[in-house]
């Protein structure tokens, strides 16, 4: 299982597993700002990359 979040400490989006989002969240000064964008089942970690590059390219504003 794959997920995609948000990180605003770095205004990224990143990908990984459980794990990697957890200790994102936890080696952050405000875990409560995170985002769980979504969780993809079995994914290939070269989608989840262009995934996450598109998103961060995008412009919000």
């Amino acid at each position: 299982m794959s997920f995609i979040w948000y990180n605003p400490e770095v205004e990224k989006y990143q990908f990984g597993d459980l794990g990697s989002y957890r200790k994102s969240r936890s080696n952050s000064n405000s875990p409560e700002r995170f985002t769980l964008l979504t969780k993809l089942p079995q994914v290939s970690e070269s989608l989840l990359f262009k995934i996450t590059r598109r998103l961060n390219m995008a412009d919000y504003s």
